[in-house]
């Protein structure tokens, strides 16, 4: 007679599991800040909504004219996804 068992995680699985869960959601997070992103430079509305929670840029300073709020927004979330990941494989990488 054969019995059936209960699977059971080892480490191993667990830390895959948690991998693949923390690459989904860094996954979700660079999408919506490329939309973002997108979604900034496509409708003025947007785009007009950030520039007013920004800071006031005199006219004239032409390096500075094209700052926009919901860009800087995006990049930051896609450099701390980014930096994030690097840590996360770093600790993987280097722990016991």
């Amino acid at each position: 007679m054969s019995e059936t068992r209960a699977l059971a995680f080892t480490e191993g699985d667990k830390e895959r599991e948690t991998t693949r869960l923390a690459d989904a959601i860094r996954l979700l997070v660079v999408s919506f800040a490329v939309l973002l992103i997108v979604i900034t430079r496509s409708i003025a509305s947007v785009s007009n909504f950030f520039l007013s929670i920004g800071p006031k840029i005199p006219p004239g300073l032409q390096t500075m004219e094209e700052y926009n709020p919901g860009y800087m927004i995006a990049l930051t979330l896609i450099f701390l996804v980014l930096a994030t990941l690097a840590l996360w494989r770093l600790r993987f990488r280097y722990s016991g």
